[in-house]
């Protein structure tokens, strides 16, 4: 595979800035990191934030994706039911990690016992086309470490391009987290009660069908709610508008 741009030695410091600088939202956030997922020759990519407390569930949570809201949803309600072990310890040792399920391995009596059958998430995951994947840790000051996930069928990266794709996601989660405390005061104010209605029925995992039947109206009306209060919070959809909301404290 031929390196990219975007992760090859080739840009300098000052190409490197410029283009980070650009970074002034979660969009403009999303545009990159889908671009550096391409060049890296992944499909998917997801950013997780660490969560305090979280001593069973997965001790992180989803705050920029490029799945969609239905397939995070399916992936944690899999989750909850069998639990992915050897991601939760993949994310709590903190340090870099790859996982390639090409190859799926039988179910040995020791994992039974463990209550670590992956099968039903690994299933959700090769019909997404994640097969493998990279953990890259991120860090940014005064705030809560976290992870970049890139998912694919792409063998293990070398070194070199696995150190660069760190390089650029440390990056965009630094960035993240000034635009976060710019945006964090002002949206509560600019979302309407319906907006929010929709957007914390669509955090409980309700569909637009099953939203309009709750509040009595349309399906057509209930996704243009998602669909404003998506674009006032400068996300791309759903699942990212409801994971701003949540970063911002505005629904549950």
């Amino acid at each position: 595979m031929t390196q990219a741009a975007l992760i090859s030695a080739s840009m300098g410091w000052t190409a490197f800035r410029a283009r980070m600088e650009r970074v002034v939202g979660p969009m403009e956030a999303y545009d990159l990191l889908m671009e550096l997922t391409r060049d890296a020759g992944y499909r998917h990519f997801a950013v997780l934030t660490a969560r305090s407390g979280a001593d069973t569930a997965l001790p992180y949570q989803v705050v920029l994706t490029s799945l969609s809201h239905s397939s995070v949803r399916e992936y944690q309600e899999l989750d909850a039911a069998f639990g992915d072990k050897t991601l939760v310890e993949a994310l709590r040792g903190g340090r870099p990690f790859f996982w390639d399920r090409r190859t799926p391995a039988p179910l040995s009596a020791r994992a039974a016992d463990a209550g670590n059958d992956n099968r039903a998430t690994d299933g959700l995951l090769s019909r997404l086309g994640i097969r493998t994947g990279l953990g890259l840790p991120v860090f940014r000051a005064r705030a809560p470490h976290g992870f970049a996930l890139f998912g694919g069928e792409r063998p293990v990266p070398d070194i070199g391009q696995a150190a660069h794709l760190s390089f650029w996601c440390n990056g965009i989660y630094e960035r993240m987290a000034r635009f976060e405390q710019s945006q964090r005061d002002r949206p509560r104010s600019r979302l309407t009660a319906r907006e929010l209605q929709c957007l914390n029925w669509t955090s409980a995992g309700k569909t637009s069908v099953e939203i309009a039947a709750i509040l009595g109206l349309s399906e057509h009306t209930v996704n243009q709610y998602i669909a404003t209060s998506s674009q006032k919070l400068g996300t791309v959809n759903r699942t990212q508008a409801v994971a701003e909301a949540i970063r911002l404290r505005l629904i549950d």
